[in-house]
């Protein structure tokens, strides 16, 4: 039976080696980040792919921390609802977890407030908590109707810590990572942008994808990882234009947001030998993260979303008898952990039906555990219809 399987509970649970998540209350996920990166103060953190724009993780920081001091100065306080409409921009990750207002249009409004900070450049003090709530991000979890999924900054905080668990474990130099997916999107927010600058990573923005622009942006700042959904793996696997430019400082394309067959995934392996093609698995309800491949271990290509990330049970509960199932076995998939969501916003019925007492937090997505402990995801129980990547 797979090491990740206990039979005893009937929980699934990650083999890679445990990580150690901050259990001080008072962390927000601002002073995490700041805290993680104060040795990389002068390396660069944002990077915009058009104008080559950086701001170090100092130059961040400082801005950061004029922002909050002028959002505070405008009695805009803990628990205000916050609306931020904006592109992609290395001005998006400047809306402080501290406070916003309920209409931010960025950048013009985000640069005019900093002018008014002055010479401000620490964090205000402030009575965050990591149980505190970050931000609302929108889903249709498994009724199909938008829904405001309630993070938290511990979620965000684990979070960051197990999507980059495997940089760490195999201490990989500081990378440069490829952020197009939608700031507003989880996958793009949490996992491309707010784990990998919490790490010391470099993130390069784009204000929306086009293929030669991020092959461009590849060769220009010499990206080593690119995190995609399955449209971009499809083109990147059927389209010439990947010859016409330098990847070679390219090391990984992981796909998220919707399964991708195996068959694309070999396609882009032989357009790009030298990079480790991988599939991940997350939710906006899970803050981003479920699930990744290790191309180190275990079988590449294999058409599963890998194993869990450490921190993160799983039970595969049958849809007929509400009974967990052992390997190999389809059901609906149900998942504990630090970066499952408080439930939805306003919608105590929805959230009722989502999060069970006992076995966690429902996915409403039908898969299996094989005995290596790969996860794969194989439909949906209640189907939802996407049109250009939004629900």
């Amino acid at each position: 039976m797979t090491k990740s399987y206990d039979p005893r509970t009937q929980t699934y649970s990650s083999p890679r080696p445990r990580v150690h998540l901050p259990t001080n209350p008072d962390l927000s996920l601002t002073s995490f980040l700041f805290h993680s990166t104060f040795s990389s103060s002068c390396t660069a953190a944002l990077i915009d792919a058009d104008s080559g724009d950086t701001l170090t993780f100092e130059q961040l920081r400082i801005q950061v921390s004029k922002l909050a001091h002028v959002l505070l100065e405008l009695n805009i306080v803990k628990n205000d609802v916050v609306l931020i409409l904006a592109p992609n921009s290395i001005h998006f990750p400047f809306a402080s977890s501290q406070s916003s207002p309920p209409v931010l249009s960025l950048p013009p409004v985000i640069r005019d407030l900093i002018k008014l900070s002055g010479e401000v450049s620490d964090l205000p003090v402030n009575d965050v908590k990591q149980n505190d709530v970050a931000a609302l991000f929108y889903s249709s979890g498994t009724t199909g109707t938008s829904k405001g999924v309630i993070l938290t900054h511990r979620n965000f905080i684990a979070t960051s810590v197990m999507v980059t668990a495997d940089q760490d474990r195999y201490m990989e130099p500081e990378n440069v990572f490829l952020c197009f997916l939608p700031m507003f999107h989880i996958f793009g927010f949490a996992v491309t942008t707010y784990s990998q600058l919490r790490r010391g990573n470099a993130v390069v923005s784009m204000e929306k994808f086009e293929l030669d622009k991020m092959l461009r942006s590849i060769e220009r700042y010499r990206v080593t990882h690119l995190y995609v959904v399955p449209p971009v793996m499809i083109a990147l696997a059927k389209q010439n234009a990947v010859k016409k430019f330098d990847l070679s400082s390219l090391k990984l394309i992981g796909s998220g947001a919707a399964p991708m067959g195996k068959d694309v995934m070999e396609e882009c392996a032989k357009n790009l030998p030298h990079v480790d093609i991988i599939q991940g698995y997350g939710m906006t309800e899970t803050c981003g993260i479920i699930s990744i491949e290790n191309p180190r271990e275990g079988t590449r290509l294999s058409g599963s979303t890998g194993v869990l990330v450490p921190g993160v049970e799983s039970q595969i509960v049958s849809v007929e008898t509400s009974k967990p199932l052992p390997p190999n076995e389809l059901g609906e998939i149900c998942l504990r952990g630090a970066n499952m969501m408080q439930g939805y916003f306003n919608n105590l019925q929805a959230t009722k039906l989502t999060i069970d007492g006992k076995v966690g937090y429902t996915t409403g997505d039908l898969g299996y555990f094989n005995e290596e402990g790969q996860l794969f995801v194989v439909d949906r129980i209640k189907e939802l219809i996407k049109c250009m990547a939004f629900r």
